[in-house]
């Protein structure tokens, strides 16, 4: 059986340790771990592993047997073999390898060290060293400068975070466009209108007032000395109206296409209506006053 094939050689290489025979106690520890995976074994190879100057591979089997040493055993050994990994690592990198899945492959230099997550860290020599971690087509790379005697956490993200949505552009409102530019034109309409009716009725006065026209009944019944003055004046004061009522109505139209304006654009869930309202006076002054 493996194991009992393990113990022949682990007892083979104690004998040849022994003798300090180490480079072929090596090969005998070697060939019992690959049948068994022992912490005796894994300690007494980083024994000879650090008596032949293969650090990188000492500091390995030595972290295994001080993980798995039983408690409740003496620790002394323990203890010894704490001393060796020190030493050991002051040699080689110690690489803490995270992965942010379970079940990825790692590898470092091409070489897989085991599946996420590690129980323990990877030992490297110095130099630049290339950690993967990798599942099917995915693959995470990353390259970490090594020194001898220090200790890296290297972090490898497969799963890519989830991409932002893009919001969607708000649909235009044409309604509101729409109504907003016939509140404009209505305003601007209605301003230019009623301006040429304060003109006309400004002019009006004037003619009035050269024609000695002193009150508003002067007309009413004139002397036959003011009729022409009086029809010459009327002449004038008629043309005012349709500019003004055009005033009126192109202000009549902003206000409600205002109101539509606001509609369109209120925020759902607003329920206070606006109130509006258009004061104007022939004369001038023009009046416009709302709320909203």
């Amino acid at each position: 059986m493996a194991t009992n094939r393990a113990r022949e050689l682990f007892e083979e290489g104690l004998v040849l340790y022994g003798a300090e025979r180490f480079h072929e106690a090596h090969a005998a520890f070697v060939a019992a771990w690959s049948l068994k995976k022992h912490h005796q074994i894994a300690g007494m190879l980083g024994d000879c592993e650090m008596r032949v100057g293969k650090y990188r591979d000492a500091a390995e089997h030595l972290t295994y047997y001080v993980r798995e040493y039983p408690k409740g055993r003496p620790t002394a050994k323990v203890q010894r073999a704490r001393e060796l990994l020190d030493e050991a690592k002051r040699h080689v990198g110690t690489l803490v390898i995270r992965v942010d899945e379970p079940g990825v492959d790692v590898l470092v230099d091409g070489k897989p060290v085991g599946q996420s997550p590690l129980v323990d860290p990877v030992f490297v020599d110095p130099g630049s060293r290339l950690v993967e971690a990798q599942r099917g087509p995915a693959a995470k790379l990353q390259t970490v400068e090594v020194s001898a005697g220090s200790t890296y956490t290297v972090r490898l993200v497969l799963t890519a975070p989830p991409a932002s949505p893009v919001p969607e552009p708000a649909p235009t409102n044409w309604k509101a466009i729409t109504s907003g530019v016939l509140t404009a034109a209505g305003i601007g309409a209605g301003i230019g209108l009623l301006a040429r009716a304060n003109i006309i009725g400004a002019e009006t006065n004037a003619l009035r007032a050269k024609s000695g026209i002193t009150t508003d009944t002067t007309c009413i019944n004139p002397e036959q000395s003011l009729r022409a003055a009086c029809a010459d004046v009327h002449a004038k004061a008629v043309q005012q109206i349709p500019y003004f009522w055009g005033g009126v109505g192109a202000l009549a139209l902003a206000a409600g296409s205002g109101v539509a304006t606001f509609l369109f654009l209120r925020p759902s869930g607003k329920s206070a209506a606006p109130r509006v309202g258009v004061g104007i006076s022939p004369g001038p002054y023009l009046q416009i006053h709302g709320s909203f």
